[in-house]
């Protein structure tokens, strides 16, 4: 499960990676090649979900629903390609909301490590703080060239990105740390026992 979810974190990254460099490079594309842009890595992250519904064992694919992501993923991806003319219009303000959904999932990840008494906390809240701030300025586009707001959304996928990657490895070393901290009290609890036998 929990390399599942680096996987999914992992290209999501590179989706956000490839369309920010993609705008940062040709700021003054139009939107409608953007919709064939995010059209398409939507349709490949889909069927990469459904792909992965099949090699999972029952219960957790009865859980985890990749069946049914992957196929919405899969036909968000064709709407957005054949429908280019009725999405075109929305793709900031779409963009602008998952960065702010992003931005909620790493308030929680804040919250997750403050709890777990991980000093990283803090880093992960300064991410939230900018990835949020930078959905809101895509949402409210206060900026009067379309070039100008394309390489803004540019930057700001790409700065997303840089921050789910800190992130994901924070949370991997955090996670190492308690897995070996776990094993040192059991063998420390076993090593008890074996003194109390003897």
């Amino acid at each position: 499960m929990e390399k599942d979810y680096r996987v999914n974190k992992a290209i999501f990254i590179i989706v956000y990676l490839l369309i920010g460099l993609f705008l940062i490079v040709k700021p003054g594309t139009s939107t409608k090649i953007l919709c064939g842009v995010l059209g398409g890595m939507l349709g490949i992250v889909g069927i990469l979900k459904i792909l992965n519904y099949f090699r999972l064992p029952d219960y957790e694919a009865m859980i985890r629903k990749e069946l049914a992501i992957g196929l919405s993923m899969l036909l968000v991806g064709f709407y957005i390609i054949f429908e280019t003319e009725a999405v075109a219009a929305l793709i900031p303000a779409i963009l602008g909301i998952v960065m702010v959904f992003e931005a909620m999932s790493k308030l929680q990840e804040t919250m997750d490590l403050h709890r777990l008494k991980s000093g990283a906390w803090k880093a992960t809240l300064v991410f939230a703080v900018i990835v949020l701030v930078l959905g809101c300025i895509i949402l409210f586009n206060p900026f009067k060239a379309i070039e100008t707001l394309m390489l803004f959304i540019g930057i700001s996928l790409i700065i997303e990105a840089t921050a789910n990657l800190v992130i994901m490895i924070m949370l991997a070393v955090l996670s190492k740390k308690k897995k070996v901290e776990k094993n040192e009290v059991v063998l420390s609890e076993g090593k008890y026992k074996e003194e109390n036998i003897q």
